[in-house]
This record gives structure tokens, C-alpha cells and sequence, in this order.
């Protein structure tokens, strides 16, 4: 929490401020624009739209985009559940609790008031391992006997849509720059693990196996999380007692809603 943070991640949430408050001027006028590009790096999209379409086009795409989808927006709620400020409610603890009266204020807009924490960046990390999953397949399937131009804009493209997607999620205050960095290497490597595997052959035992230990290491990390005295839902708690507006607040965007989905994802789809 606040008050218990070593010196230097407090600098670091201050430097990170200051970005994102440079980030607000300069797009201030950008509003939808923003909030827009952050919904194209909702986690859910993976799922509704992204998994469609890939399997639609390539099969062995489509199943290696699912897997990658779920894997990484588990490995993210692992990661993140217990720690990982936001920036709209840190900017508040932080004078609140340190004292520190420095802290530039930050605005809030409807989709700022996410309720899991925040590190590393879910939109990072889930979006940029299925476009680099994407990315990959086309270069191998889709233009594999052309020239290094079409290759290149392939790269081009997903970096471009990175880049925008973590810059918005830094406009609306919902990340801090070194989360979605975080989240965003720790995406691609996570693709690059996952398509060296063989996920279209897969059998319906394996996703049933699949499942359950996703559920099994949810249920043993809440487990050990309430056998230690914490609190699973602090975050939560924070964004109740920050958030501009009430209605702003997003439940299903903790780590637990994921969680759900991820695993019902890999049943459904056999």
C-alpha cells in the first residue's frame, strides 16, 4: 500500500504523474479518441472479436489466439492481484497518508475507474501478446512469400496500435507509463512461448485439464491471500472511495471477473 512503498517506487510514481498529466494536456482535446483506443485493448476483446475473426480466417490461428488470450489475462491477474497502484486513487492516498503535497492532480474520465490493481497493465499485456500472436501468423501464413515491405508493415501496424493503446490507458489515469511497459513485454514474450505449441491439437481432456488448474491456482492464491490477513478486494475498496463518480466505477474489471472468463472461454470453445 501507500504508505509502505520504498523511496524509489514513490519516484516513480511521481515521474509517472507527471507523464501522464503531460499525456492529459496534450490529448485534452482528444477525449473519445482516447477512450475509444482504450477500448480496443479491453482484455474482453481478445474473446469477442479477435478470437473470432483469427479462427474464422486460420483455424490453428484462431485456437493459438484463444489460448494466448486466456493465458495471459490469467498470468496478468496473478501477477497484479496483490499489488499494482492506480493513478487516479495513488495521487489522492499518497497526500492523504506521505503528506505529499506536490502531487499534480489528475482528470478522470468514465473509463478511468478500473477496480483490480493495476501492474502490470492487463490492456498491455493481453493486447500486445494476441496482435504479436496475429502478427506472426500472417507473416507465416498470410505473406510469407513476399518482401520484407509487407513484413515490416505488418510490425509497423502492432506497434502503432500498442503504442496508442498504452498511451490512452495513460490518458484516462488508469495506468502508470512503467505498468503498461511491463505489461506489454511480458505479452509478447508470453506469444512467443505459446507459438512454439501445438494448441490445435489439443483434445477436450486437455482443455478440461487446462481449466481446472487455472481454477485450482485462482482458488490457492485467494486461499493463501485470506490466510495471510489481506484484503483480496483492497483495490476495490479504492476505487469506491476515489473514483470522481460513482457510476464510473467498473466491478467487472477485477481480476476475478477474468478469471471467470478465461476459463469458461476454453470450455466453450470445444
Amino acid at each position: 500500500m501507500i504508505g509502505e512503498e520504498p523511496g524509489i517506487m514513490e519516484y516513480v510514481h511521481l515521474r509517472g504523474v507527471e507523464i501522464i498529466q503531460q499525456i492529459q494536456h496534450t490529448f485534452r482535446h482528444h477525449v473519445d479518441l482516447m477512450q475509444f483506443l482504450t477500448r480496443v485493448g479491453d482484455p474482453r476483446y481478445a474473446f469477442l472479436i479477435y478470437f473470432p475473426l483469427a479462427y474464422c480466417f486460420h483455424r490453428s490461428t484462431g485456437t493459438r489466439v484463444l489460448w494466448i488470450a486466456c493465458l495471459s489475462e490469467w498470468l496478468n491477474g496473478v501477477l497484479k492481484i496483490l499489488h499494482g497502484e492506480r493513478p487516479y486513487w495513488w495521487v489522492n492516498e499518497v497526500r492523504l497518508h506521505d503528506h505529499v503535497v506536490n502531487v499534480p492532480s489528475l482528470e478522470q474520465y468514465s473509463l478511468t475507474c478500473e477496480t483490480g490493481p493495476g501492474s502490470p497493465s492487463g490492456h498491455a499485456m493481453v493486447t500486445s501478446a494476441v496482435l504479436y500472436s496475429i502478427g506472426t501468423s500472417f507473416i507465416k501464413h498470410g505473406v510469407k512469400h513476399t518482401g520484407k515491405l509487407e513484413r515490416s508493415l505488418v510490425w509497423i501496424s502492432f506497434t502503432i496500435v500498442l503504442i496508442a493503446v498504452n498511451i490512452s490507458r495513460l490518458f484516462i489515469a488508469t495506468h502508470f507509463p512503467h505498468q503498461v511497459v511491463a505489461g506489454s513485454i511480458t505479452g509478447i514474450l508470453l506469444a512467443e512461448v505459446v507459438k512454439h505449441e501445438h494448441t490445435n491439437h489439443l483434445t477436450f481432456c486437455h482443455y478440461i485439464v487446462w481449466s481446472l488448474l487455472l481454477v485450482s491456482g485462482v482458488f490457492l492464491t485467494y486461499t493463501g491471500i485470506i490466510l495471510l490477513g489481506l484484503n483480496p478486494l483492497w483495490s476495490l475498496d479504492l476505487a469506491k472511495k476515489w473514483c470522481a463518480r460513482s457510476e464510473w466505477v467498473h466491478p467487472d474489471t477485477t481480476p476475478f471477473f477474468a478469471f471467470v472468463r478465461d476459463v469458461s472461454s476454453l470450455i466453450g470453445k470445444y
